[in-house]
Protein backbone atom coordinates (compact mmCIF):
# COMPACT_ATOMS: atom_id res chain seq x y z
CA UNK A 1 0.00 0.00 0.00
CA UNK A 2 1.73 3.17 -1.17
CA UNK A 3 0.84 6.53 0.29
CA UNK A 4 1.06 10.18 -0.61
CA UNK A 5 0.04 12.68 2.04
CA UNK A 6 -2.11 10.07 3.76
CA UNK A 7 -4.29 11.16 6.68
CA UNK A 8 -4.20 9.81 10.23
CA UNK A 9 -7.77 8.51 9.94
CA UNK A 10 -6.91 6.66 6.73
CA UNK A 11 -3.86 5.03 8.30
CA UNK A 12 -5.85 3.95 11.36
CA UNK A 13 -8.77 2.68 9.30
CA UNK A 14 -6.44 0.51 7.21
CA UNK A 15 -4.83 -0.88 10.36
CA UNK A 16 -8.20 -1.67 11.91
CA UNK A 17 -9.17 -3.44 8.70
CA UNK A 18 -6.06 -5.62 9.09
CA UNK A 19 -4.32 -3.97 6.11
CA UNK A 20 -0.69 -3.56 7.19
CA UNK A 21 2.08 -2.06 5.06
CA UNK A 22 5.63 -3.40 4.99
CA UNK A 23 6.96 0.00 6.04
CA UNK A 24 5.86 3.01 8.10
CA UNK A 25 7.87 6.19 8.50
CA UNK A 26 6.09 8.45 11.00
CA UNK A 27 7.41 11.94 11.65
CA UNK A 28 6.31 15.45 12.56
CA UNK A 29 5.44 17.90 15.30
CA UNK A 30 2.41 16.19 16.88
CA UNK A 31 3.51 13.09 18.86
CA UNK A 32 -0.05 11.96 19.63
CA UNK A 33 -0.81 10.65 16.13
CA UNK A 34 2.60 8.97 15.87
CA UNK A 35 2.04 7.22 19.21
CA UNK A 36 -1.46 6.09 18.21
CA UNK A 37 -0.27 4.43 15.00
CA UNK A 38 2.80 2.88 16.65
CA UNK A 39 0.85 1.61 19.67
CA UNK A 40 -1.82 0.06 17.47
CA UNK A 41 0.74 -1.86 15.43
CA UNK A 42 2.62 -2.88 18.57
CA UNK A 43 -0.54 -4.17 20.25
CA UNK A 44 -2.44 -5.65 17.32
CA UNK A 45 -0.19 -6.76 14.45
CA UNK A 46 0.78 -9.93 16.33
CA UNK A 47 -1.06 -12.13 18.77
CA UNK A 48 0.26 -11.82 22.32
CA UNK A 49 1.87 -15.27 22.22
CA UNK A 50 3.71 -14.40 18.98
CA UNK A 51 5.40 -11.22 20.22
CA UNK A 52 8.28 -12.68 22.24
CA UNK A 53 10.00 -14.07 19.15
CA UNK A 54 8.62 -11.82 16.42
CA UNK A 55 8.40 -8.28 17.76
CA UNK A 56 11.40 -6.12 18.53
CA UNK A 57 11.61 -2.47 19.60
CA UNK A 58 14.85 -0.61 18.89
CA UNK A 59 15.99 2.95 19.60
CA UNK A 60 17.90 5.03 17.09
CA UNK A 61 20.68 6.12 19.45
CA UNK A 62 21.23 2.55 20.67
CA UNK A 63 21.28 0.68 17.37
CA UNK A 64 22.55 0.81 13.78
CA UNK A 65 20.81 0.65 10.44
CA UNK A 66 22.60 -2.65 9.82
CA UNK A 67 20.94 -4.07 12.93
CA UNK A 68 17.56 -2.71 11.82
CA UNK A 69 17.86 -4.21 8.34
CA UNK A 70 19.08 -7.56 9.68
CA UNK A 71 16.06 -7.75 11.98
CA UNK A 72 13.73 -6.75 9.15
CA UNK A 73 15.13 -9.51 6.92
CA UNK A 74 14.79 -12.19 9.60
CA UNK A 75 12.01 -14.74 9.15
CA UNK A 76 9.11 -14.89 11.61
CA UNK A 77 9.00 -17.83 14.01
CA UNK A 78 5.67 -19.67 14.24
CA UNK A 79 3.83 -16.57 13.02
CA UNK A 80 2.79 -15.00 9.73
CA UNK A 81 4.71 -11.79 10.23
CA UNK A 82 7.45 -10.02 12.14
CA UNK A 83 7.28 -6.48 13.58
CA UNK A 84 10.35 -4.24 13.92
CA UNK A 85 9.77 -0.82 15.52
CA UNK A 86 12.56 1.77 15.54
CA UNK A 87 11.80 4.68 17.86
CA UNK A 88 13.63 8.04 17.84
CA UNK A 89 15.18 7.08 14.53
CA UNK A 90 16.51 10.52 13.44
CA UNK A 91 20.18 9.69 14.13
CA UNK A 92 20.05 6.70 11.76
CA UNK A 93 19.19 8.91 8.80
CA UNK A 94 22.06 11.37 9.23
CA UNK A 95 24.59 8.95 7.81
CA UNK A 96 24.73 8.32 4.04
CA UNK A 97 25.83 4.71 4.47
CA UNK A 98 22.86 4.05 6.75
CA UNK A 99 20.47 5.57 4.24
CA UNK A 100 22.04 3.45 1.48
CA UNK A 101 21.50 0.31 3.58
CA UNK A 102 17.83 1.12 3.96
CA UNK A 103 17.52 1.96 0.26
CA UNK A 104 18.97 -1.47 -0.58
CA UNK A 105 16.48 -3.13 1.75
CA UNK A 106 13.54 -1.19 0.27
CA UNK A 107 14.37 -2.44 -3.23
CA UNK A 108 13.18 -5.83 -2.01
CA UNK A 109 11.58 -5.52 1.44
CA UNK A 110 10.62 -8.64 3.35
CA UNK A 111 6.92 -9.33 2.68
CA UNK A 112 6.61 -10.86 6.17
CA UNK A 113 7.97 -7.82 8.07
CA UNK A 114 6.28 -4.64 9.27
CA UNK A 115 9.07 -2.11 9.73
CA UNK A 116 8.14 1.07 11.63
CA UNK A 117 10.31 4.18 12.04
CA UNK A 118 9.19 6.99 14.37
CA UNK A 119 10.75 10.45 14.35
CA UNK A 120 8.82 12.72 16.71
CA UNK A 121 9.34 16.43 16.07
CA UNK A 122 11.49 15.42 13.12
CA UNK A 123 11.45 16.46 9.49
CA UNK A 124 11.99 14.59 6.24
CA UNK A 125 12.71 16.10 2.85
CA UNK A 126 10.16 14.40 0.61
CA UNK A 127 12.21 15.31 -2.46
CA UNK A 128 14.98 12.84 -1.59
CA UNK A 129 15.35 9.46 -3.25
CA UNK A 130 14.90 7.69 0.08
CA UNK A 131 11.62 9.50 0.81
CA UNK A 132 10.37 8.46 -2.62
CA UNK A 133 11.27 4.84 -1.91
CA UNK A 134 9.53 4.96 1.47
CA UNK A 135 6.35 6.29 -0.17
CA UNK A 136 6.54 3.64 -2.86
CA UNK A 137 6.96 0.78 -0.38
CA UNK A 138 4.65 1.87 2.40
CA UNK A 139 3.33 4.75 4.48
CA UNK A 140 5.11 8.06 4.82
CA UNK A 141 3.04 9.95 7.39
CA UNK A 142 3.62 13.51 8.56
CA UNK A 143 1.99 14.23 11.92
CA UNK A 144 1.32 17.94 11.63
CA UNK A 145 0.84 20.25 14.60
CA UNK A 146 -2.81 20.78 15.44
CA UNK A 147 -4.12 24.34 15.58
CA UNK A 148 -6.01 25.42 18.68
CA UNK A 149 -9.18 25.79 16.60
CA UNK A 150 -8.88 22.12 15.57
CA UNK A 151 -8.50 20.89 19.15
CA UNK A 152 -12.19 21.53 19.87
CA UNK A 153 -13.11 19.15 17.05
CA UNK A 154 -10.61 16.61 18.36
CA UNK A 155 -12.21 16.70 21.82
CA UNK A 156 -15.71 16.28 20.41
CA UNK A 157 -14.70 13.46 18.03
CA UNK A 158 -12.69 11.64 20.69
CA UNK A 159 -15.62 11.56 23.10
CA UNK A 160 -18.08 10.72 20.32
CA UNK A 161 -16.02 7.61 19.49
CA UNK A 162 -16.56 6.58 23.11
CA UNK A 163 -20.31 7.14 22.99
CA UNK A 164 -20.27 10.53 24.72
CA UNK A 165 -21.37 13.95 23.53
CA UNK A 166 -20.13 17.38 24.63
CA UNK A 167 -21.12 20.91 23.68
CA UNK A 168 -18.71 23.52 22.39
CA UNK A 169 -18.73 25.52 25.61
CA UNK A 170 -17.53 22.52 27.62
CA UNK A 171 -14.96 21.72 24.92
CA UNK A 172 -13.57 25.19 25.56
CA UNK A 173 -13.46 24.50 29.29
CA UNK A 174 -11.33 21.41 28.66
CA UNK A 175 -9.09 23.28 26.23
CA UNK A 176 -8.54 26.03 28.79
CA UNK A 177 -7.79 23.56 31.58
CA UNK A 178 -5.56 21.14 29.69
CA UNK A 179 -4.04 23.13 26.81
CA UNK A 180 -3.36 21.83 23.30
CA UNK A 181 -1.23 18.78 24.19
CA UNK A 182 -3.28 16.02 22.53
CA UNK A 183 -1.67 13.23 24.57
CA UNK A 184 -2.66 14.96 27.80
CA UNK A 185 -6.12 15.82 26.44
CA UNK A 186 -6.75 12.19 25.42
CA UNK A 187 -5.75 11.05 28.89
CA UNK A 188 -8.20 13.48 30.54
CA UNK A 189 -10.97 12.57 28.09
CA UNK A 190 -10.53 8.88 28.93
CA UNK A 191 -11.05 9.77 32.59
CA UNK A 192 -14.17 11.77 31.73
CA UNK A 193 -15.62 8.97 29.59
CA UNK A 194 -15.16 6.46 32.41
CA UNK A 195 -16.49 8.85 35.08
CA UNK A 196 -19.57 9.64 32.97
CA UNK A 197 -20.67 6.00 33.26
CA UNK A 198 -24.10 5.55 31.70
CA UNK A 199 -24.52 9.28 31.09
CA UNK A 200 -24.28 10.16 27.39
CA UNK A 201 -23.31 13.80 27.90
CA UNK A 202 -20.15 15.21 29.49
CA UNK A 203 -21.27 18.06 31.73
CA UNK A 204 -19.43 21.07 33.15
CA UNK A 205 -19.98 19.58 36.63
CA UNK A 206 -18.12 16.42 35.59
CA UNK A 207 -15.32 18.45 33.98
CA UNK A 208 -14.94 20.49 37.18
CA UNK A 209 -14.90 17.31 39.29
CA UNK A 210 -12.48 15.25 37.15
CA UNK A 211 -10.19 17.88 35.58
CA UNK A 212 -10.51 20.53 38.26
CA UNK A 213 -11.43 23.63 36.28
CA UNK A 214 -13.64 26.20 37.98
CA UNK A 215 -16.77 26.50 35.84
CA UNK A 216 -17.59 29.95 37.23
CA UNK A 217 -14.16 31.59 36.89
CA UNK A 218 -12.67 30.84 33.49
CA UNK A 219 -11.78 32.66 30.30
CA UNK A 220 -15.03 31.84 28.50
CA UNK A 221 -17.19 33.09 31.38
CA UNK A 222 -15.01 36.21 31.43
CA UNK A 223 -15.62 36.76 27.71
CA UNK A 224 -19.36 36.22 28.21
CA UNK A 225 -19.44 38.70 31.09
CA UNK A 226 -17.64 41.26 28.92
CA UNK A 227 -20.12 40.66 26.10
CA UNK A 228 -22.99 41.45 28.49
CA UNK A 229 -21.07 44.33 30.09
CA UNK A 230 -21.78 42.74 33.46
CA UNK A 231 -19.47 44.91 35.59
CA UNK A 232 -19.84 42.90 38.79
CA UNK A 233 -19.10 39.56 37.14
CA UNK A 234 -16.25 40.94 35.00
CA UNK A 235 -14.53 42.45 38.01
CA UNK A 236 -15.12 39.36 40.16
CA UNK A 237 -13.52 37.09 37.55
CA UNK A 238 -10.71 39.60 36.91
CA UNK A 239 -9.93 39.62 40.63
CA UNK A 240 -9.82 35.82 40.60
CA UNK A 241 -7.44 35.93 37.61
CA UNK A 242 -5.19 38.41 39.45
CA UNK A 243 -5.03 36.13 42.47
CA UNK A 244 -4.22 33.16 40.24
CA UNK A 245 -1.86 34.93 37.83
CA UNK A 246 0.32 31.87 37.27
CA UNK A 247 -2.65 29.99 35.86
CA UNK A 248 -4.13 33.08 34.19
CA UNK A 249 -1.30 35.35 33.00
CA UNK A 250 -2.41 38.52 31.24
CA UNK A 251 -1.14 37.19 27.90
CA UNK A 252 -3.50 34.23 28.15
CA UNK A 253 -6.43 36.56 28.83
CA UNK A 254 -5.68 38.96 25.97
CA UNK A 255 -5.28 35.98 23.60
CA UNK A 256 -8.96 35.14 24.21
CA UNK A 257 -10.56 38.58 24.30
CA UNK A 258 -8.59 40.13 21.40
CA UNK A 259 -10.13 37.90 18.69
CA UNK A 260 -13.53 38.31 20.37
CA UNK A 261 -13.45 42.10 20.01
CA UNK A 262 -12.07 41.74 16.47
CA UNK A 263 -15.07 39.59 15.57
CA UNK A 264 -17.36 42.02 17.35
CA UNK A 265 -16.06 44.88 15.19
CA UNK A 266 -16.64 42.82 12.02
CA UNK A 267 -20.13 41.86 13.19
CA UNK A 268 -21.40 45.44 12.80
CA UNK A 269 -21.21 44.91 9.03
CA UNK A 270 -23.31 41.74 9.14
CA UNK A 271 -26.68 42.14 7.39
CA UNK A 272 -28.17 39.70 9.93
CA UNK A 273 -27.10 40.34 13.52
CA UNK A 274 -28.97 37.39 15.01
CA UNK A 275 -26.93 34.55 16.54
CA UNK A 276 -27.52 32.37 13.48
CA UNK A 277 -26.70 35.25 11.16
CA UNK A 278 -23.43 35.99 12.95
CA UNK A 279 -22.47 32.29 12.99
CA UNK A 280 -22.65 32.34 9.20
CA UNK A 281 -21.11 35.80 8.73
CA UNK A 282 -18.19 35.36 11.15
CA UNK A 283 -17.72 31.59 10.63
CA UNK A 284 -17.73 30.98 14.38
CA UNK A 285 -19.53 28.57 16.71
CA UNK A 286 -22.84 29.27 18.44
CA UNK A 287 -21.35 30.51 21.74
CA UNK A 288 -18.95 32.97 20.08
CA UNK A 289 -21.78 34.27 17.88
CA UNK A 290 -24.07 34.57 20.92
CA UNK A 291 -21.45 36.64 22.78
CA UNK A 292 -21.00 38.91 19.76
CA UNK A 293 -24.77 39.28 19.40
CA UNK A 294 -25.04 40.32 23.06
CA UNK A 295 -22.08 42.69 22.80
CA UNK A 296 -23.50 44.64 19.83
CA UNK A 297 -26.17 45.93 22.23
CA UNK A 298 -23.61 47.21 24.76
CA UNK A 299 -20.67 48.54 22.71
CA UNK A 300 -20.48 51.01 19.85
CA UNK A 301 -18.15 50.28 16.93
CA UNK A 302 -15.90 53.27 17.74
CA UNK A 303 -15.45 52.03 21.33
CA UNK A 304 -14.65 48.52 20.07
CA UNK A 305 -11.86 49.93 17.87
CA UNK A 306 -10.43 51.71 20.91
CA UNK A 307 -10.69 48.49 22.97
CA UNK A 308 -8.79 46.52 20.33
CA UNK A 309 -5.99 49.11 20.43
CA UNK A 310 -5.96 49.01 24.24
CA UNK A 311 -5.74 45.20 24.31
CA UNK A 312 -2.81 45.32 21.87
CA UNK A 313 -1.03 47.90 24.02
CA UNK A 314 -1.70 45.90 27.20
CA UNK A 315 -0.30 42.73 25.62
CA UNK A 316 2.79 44.62 24.43
CA UNK A 317 3.28 46.16 27.88
CA UNK A 318 3.03 42.75 29.53
CA UNK A 319 5.90 41.60 27.31
CA UNK A 320 8.02 44.67 28.04
CA UNK A 321 7.61 46.37 24.66
CA UNK A 322 5.49 49.29 25.80
CA UNK A 323 4.77 50.90 29.15
CA UNK A 324 1.54 52.05 30.75
CA UNK A 325 0.83 54.02 33.89
CA UNK A 326 0.42 50.82 35.91
CA UNK A 327 2.87 48.09 36.83
CA UNK A 328 2.50 44.52 35.65
CA UNK A 329 0.07 43.69 38.47
CA UNK A 330 -2.31 46.47 37.44
CA UNK A 331 -2.51 45.76 33.71
CA UNK A 332 -5.66 43.65 33.86
CA UNK A 333 -7.45 46.09 36.18
CA UNK A 334 -6.58 48.99 33.88
CA UNK A 335 -7.73 47.05 30.79
CA UNK A 336 -11.03 46.00 32.37
CA UNK A 337 -11.78 49.57 33.51
CA UNK A 338 -11.08 50.87 29.99
CA UNK A 339 -13.37 48.25 28.37
CA UNK A 340 -16.29 48.85 30.73
CA UNK A 341 -16.20 52.68 30.81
Amino acid sequence: MASSSISFNSVMQNLKNGEYSNLYYLYGEEPYFIDCITDYIENNALAEEERDFNQIVLYGLETTMQCVVDNARSYPMMAERRVVIVKECASLFKDENSCSMLEDYLRKPSPATILVFTNKNGKLDRRTKLAGQIEKCGVLFESKAVKESQVLGFISDYLSARGKSIDNKNCNLILEAVGTDLCRIANELDKLAVAAGQENTVSSFLIEKIIGINKDFNLWEFRKALSEKDELKVNTIATYFDRNSKEYPIQKITAVIFPFFQNLLISYWSPDKSVQGLMSFLKVNYYEAEDCCNATRHYKAVKVMEIITKIRMTDAASKGFETTGNGADGLLKELVFFILH
